[in-house]
Order: structure tokens, then C-alpha cells, then sequence
């Protein structure tokens, strides 16, 4: 069985819901699936101290430990509500869930990124400790035991908060604590995409794009992506 949670704000998942659909089909094949809402608003989620600080990195690994706490399955695809999946995204997400169950590698943490990596292949990979704050965190497979201790997670977030709480903003500064052996992790950038306020049920996937792009704002670093996306669709 293969535990499906939901973490985050639950949002935009009318728009989203046809590509995890395929995904859990695909899903499937391999083994059952159970789906858990772990999302917010939720009256049951314990108490969390960096919610005052709005520290959305260290938030996002505590409702992860927090819902890996409360499965019973070995396995589990950690999963956001906002994003789009390509068909190589699910690709990917198969083929990294087909490496971990058979203890090929610890874990996959898999998102989209503007950096280092061939954009014209469904998918590039790197070991964690490699990818450092590069690491991705929109989507989580890994089998249970090779997740760290609550105890020591929680000890390297407090370790990084005396550095400066702004260290805990982000996911990609702090998903790598879950991991035991970083050298057996492994980051991996597809094609996926969050989505952005203005996008609904009506709008193609060519406007998903350019709204996740234009989020990054005017620092160009998502320009090459964009660039490549809109020559690989014939947009001018």
C-alpha cells in the first residue's frame, strides 16, 4: 500500500485534480493507494511554534512529520494540492517510487527548479547532498524508516533558528533534515508546476506556465525556462 498525503493549504484543487488523477492511475499499477488530508485548515494538527514566525519552511516539515506520524503504511508520496503534473512528472514521480520500494535509494524529493539541469529530458537528478539548498520539496517519496528522528529534526531546526529565523522561510533550506543518509537521497527537477492566483478551471496549460513564471518576478532567473518553454510550444 502506498500512503498519498496531502500536506499545505488546500488550494486550486479543482484545477489540478485531472493530472493527480492520472498520477494515482499510474500509481496503481505499481500498488494500492490510500489518499490522507494532512492539508490546513485542520482542527486537529498539533500545536506548531513557528507559526508565529510564519517560518513556511520549518511549517512545511513539521505537517510532513506530522502526518508521517499518523500512517500506518511503509511507504509514502508526500504531495502539495496546487500542482500541475506534465506526463514526465509522473513519469518521474513512478520512477522514483519503483527505485525506493525496491531499496534502490532512500528517498526522492522531487519539484521544478531554473537550475542545472537539461530541460529538454522529463527529468534531472542529483543526490541530496549535492543539490543542497537546491533540493526539492513539492513532492516526497520515501519509505518511513529512512526518515531522522523527530527528535533530531526538530534539534537541526532549532540549531538553524539561532542562525536566524529567515534560515526556515524556505523549504529547500530545510526538507534535507528529514533525511538520515543524504548520500542515498536524491533531488530530482521535472516538469511540474504550482499554481498561481488568477489561474482556474478554464485556463490551458500554456497560462499555468507563464503565471508560474512570472511569479519569479523581473530577476530573470526563470527566463531560460521560460525561453525554453515557449520555443518548445511555438509561442512567440
Amino acid at each position: 500500500m502506498i500512503a498519498i498525503i496531502y500536506t499545505g493549504f488546500d488550494r486550486f484543487r479543482d484545477v489540478v485534480q485531472s493530472t493527480h488523477d492520472r498520477l494515482f492511475d499510474s500509481l496503481r499499477a505499481i500498488d494500492e493507494i490510500q489518499i490522507y488530508n494532512f492539508t490546513k485548515p485542520n482542527k486537529d494538527r498539533p500545536f506548531c511554534k513557528y507559526d508565529k514566525h510564519d517560518a513556511r519552511g520549518a511549517i512545511q516539515l513539521f505537517d510532513l512529520i506530522w502526518a508521517i506520524d499518523s500512517i500506518p503504511e511503509t511507504f509514502f508520496i508526500k504531495i502539495r494540492t496546487d500542482i500541475w503534473f506534465t506526463d514526465d512528472a509522473i513519469k518521474a514521480i513512478v520512477d522514483e517510487f519503483h527505485k525506493v520500494k525496491m531499496g534502490e535509494q532512500d528517498m526522492s524529493l522531487l519539484g521544478w527548479h531554473f537550475h542545472s539541469w537539461d530541460f529538454n529530458q522529463p527529468y534531472g537528478k542529483m543526490s541530496a547532498a549535492e543539490a543542497g539548498k537546491h533540493t526539492q520539496d513539492f513532492v516526497v517519496i520515501a519509505k518511513k524508516e529512512t526518515i531522522d528522528t523527530t527528535e533530531n529534526i526538530f534539534e537541526k531546526m532549532d540549531i538553524r533558528e539561532k542562525s536566524g529565523i529567515s534560515g526556515l522561510y524556505t523549504g529547500n533550506n530545510v526538507i534535507r533534515y528529514i533525511i538520515k543518509n543524504l548520500n542515498n537521497a536524491y533531488t530530482v527537477k521535472t516538469h511540474m508546476y504550482l499554481i498561481r492566483d488568477g489561474i482556474t478551471t478554464n485556463s490551458n496549460i500554456d497560462e499555468i506556465v507563464a503565471a508560474y513564471m512570472a511569479s519569479y518576478g523581473g530577476k530573470g532567473k526563470a527566463h531560460p525556462y521560460r525561453d525554453w518553454y515557449k520555443a518548445k510550444r511555438g509561442i512567440k
